[in-house]
Order: C-alpha cells, then structure tokens, then sequence
C-alpha cells in the first residue's frame, strides 16, 4: 500500500474552445463525466472535485490504496474514455481541510 491514500488528477479539455462552444456530444459525456464522480463521491472514493471557471483544468482528488488503483480510476471516468479531456496524476497529501466546508453549484 502507498504511503499516501489520496491521488489528485487534473483534467484538462483536449479542445479549450468545447467550453465556450460546446456540442451535444460534449454535453453528453460531461453529463457522464458527473455521473461518474458523483457515484465516486457516493463509494466514498471522492474528496474533492470541481472545474477552475476559467476552464483552465478540473480538478479530482480522491482516495485509493495505490497510484496504479488511482490510475485506473482516472482513466475509467467517462472524460478521458470519450476524448474531451486529458488527466495527470500524482500522490497528493493533504495538509489542512476545513471538516465542514461544503459548497455546490
């Protein structure tokens, strides 16, 4: 097992102008791509997940017994699968987070 638990992957889009023109398609597989954290987040695998509004990259940090486990959660999420978006992985420790901080869009 890692000496860290949790992984932060940045995904970024393959084609920044999706954001300011997005298709169909693309609405789709963010639907998916939702849907997919949400259930992470459900298991109790997700931490932490949400876009910059600059649509620079999205962030996902989340817990798993190693990189190699963390990999292959990264490359199951519906964004990487279907080509909108690209991810980077690394171990990620975090050193302070607030218990009750809680905010949705």
């Amino acid at each position: 097992m890692s000496e860290a638990s949790h992984f932060i992957y940045l995904l970024r889009l393959v084609d920044p102008e999706m954001a300011e023109n997005p298709t169909s398609k693309f609405d789709n597989v963010v639907t998916q791509h939702f849907a997919y954290l949400r259930n992470l987040f459900d298991e109790g695998i997700l931490t932490l997940a949400g876009p910059c509004t600059d649509a620079a990259f999205g962030v996902v940090i989340l817990k798993a017994d190693t990189i190699d486990d963390a990999i292959i959660i990264m490359n199951d999420d519906p964004a990487i699968t279907k080509g909108i978006m690209t991810g980077e992985i690394h171990e990620f420790r975090i050193s302070l987070m607030a218990s009750n901080y809680s905010e949705a869009s």
